[in-house]
């Protein structure tokens, strides 16, 4: 009940930020807008039983962010740190522009050799990938690393469930959840997502008890809201070094601007409606040019509500003998729009198909074509042609005013 007071309380707290004045609950997300206008965010925090409650974020909820800043805690007080991705305090990195930092946990064995230090891993699930070793052999490692009363483990993961191993979870002494409250669009970042202006971090024990609000110093959370700085986000990069282990050597990194990644089958597609949504107001961001190995939906865009919008194809079907013409249909076979549906309906969040047809490009709510979802791709005629909207029709146009 500790948390569900602060939640459910009623109180505004008054912010100026940077000229921009407005009220707001402890729990709203807000977003700064770059015109200046303030949105509320859908909550996504919710009841899910007596005393019991869920959180359920997209990516870029300040994971990272909140791994840095325990580094950067460890570091201001004398101690050693590492990680693997890159930090501007790292001996390497020091006097060097960020686009050569390096990381100084390149490998398993620099994991396996680490002694009296604290370890940010960030992102456990895309490590196992990127480090190219056996999820198991990772674990072992992680687990002995853990048990060694000179080194401390942070682990960063999009999820706790099938992407933490079980045998890492027994070992973890508390969770904290990062909690993105406040952004500022007029302030640019890497990820596109604004200046994080203020975060709450709540902090969850082994068992799931809550613990209190704030970063956890090893005994308990320090109670209060975490104001990152610019000084912090500068502090590192996560451009990814993956390493081959057997050499030694590395491979190659991927882009850490979304913009600049390698190109995946659909990318432009996505880019191009990513471009077309800026245009409305609203928040949007590319998540599967972020991360596009895992992701739960190509783009989200939210306003007063959120949207996960997959960018889907249209594909021809060749004539059958007798037919006059051919036919479209919408490139659906490897989605299972059911389940899509009713995870999006959980997360309080709404499911879109968008395609390029005609002259611009068209959105179906996956609700709506559930009649026609089993069975593979979705043919483009009468009875669907009518479902398809234009973005303006769900979208309001961002109003440009020009000084005469």
């Amino acid at each position: 009940m500790r948390f569900a007071s602060e939640w459910i309380k009623p109180k505004l707290y008054r912010y100026n930020v940077d000229g921009v004045q407005f009220r707001k609950k402890r729990f709203e997300q807000v977003v700064i807008m770059e015109d200046g206008n303030v949105i509320t965010l859908p909550s996504v925090i919710a009841p899910v039983g007596t005393n019991e409650w869920i959180v359920t974020q997209t990516m870029g909820s300040g994971k990272t962010i909140l791994g840095i800043e325990h580094l950067a805690r460890i570091h201001r007080g004398g101690g050693r740190t590492a990680a693997n991705i890159s930090v501007k305090w790292f001996g390497d990195n020091i006097g060097k522009p960020k686009q050569e930092w390096t990381p100084n946990i390149l490998s398993l064995e620099d994991l396996e050799r680490a002694r009296g230090v604290t370890v940010l891993l960030d992102d456990i699930k895309k490590t196992v990938a990127s480090w190219q070793t056996k999820e198991a052999k990772l674990i072992s490692a992680i687990v002995n690393t853990s048990r060694k009363e000179s080194v401390n483990l942070i682990i960063t993961s999009q999820r706790v469930v099938n992407f933490v191993p079980k045998d890492i979870r027994e070992v973890v002494t508390n969770y904290e959840i990062p909690y993105i409250t406040i952004r500022d669009m007029r302030r640019k970042t890497p990820d596109g997502m604004g200046f994080p202006v203020e975060m709450e971090v709540l902090n969850i024990s082994a068992n799931g008890v809550f613990l209190g609000f704030g970063v956890h110093n090893g005994f308990v959370p320090d109670g209060k809201t975490l104001m990152p700085t610019p000084r912090l986000l500068d502090a590192y990069s996560t451009l990814e070094i993956a390493v081959d282990l057997k050499k030694g050597k590395s491979k190659g990194g991927v882009f850490a601007n979304p913009a600049e990644k390698e190109p995946y089958s659909g990318y432009y597609n996505e880019r191009a409606l990513y471009e077309e949504l800026m245009q409305y107001e609203g928040v949007v961001q590319h998540i599967a040019a972020e991360n596009p190995r895992e992701h739960e939906t190509d783009i989200i865009f939210a306003n007063s509500r959120v949207y996960h919008i997959d960018v889907v194809s249209l594909i021809r079907r060749p004539k059958k003998p007798g037919q006059k013409r051919e036919y479209l249909h919408l490139q659906t076979a490897k989605k299972d729009l059911n389940e899509v549906y009713y995870r999006c309906r959980e997360k309080g969040v709404i499911p879109l198909l968008a395609f390029y047809y005609g002259k611009g490009w068209k959105l179906i709510k996956v609700e709506r074509l559930l009649p026609w979802a089993m069975g593979g791709n979705i043919l483009l005629s009468k009875e669907t042609k009518p479902l398809m909207k234009p973005l303006t029709a769900v979208f309001k146009r961002k109003e440009i005013f020009r000084r005469v």
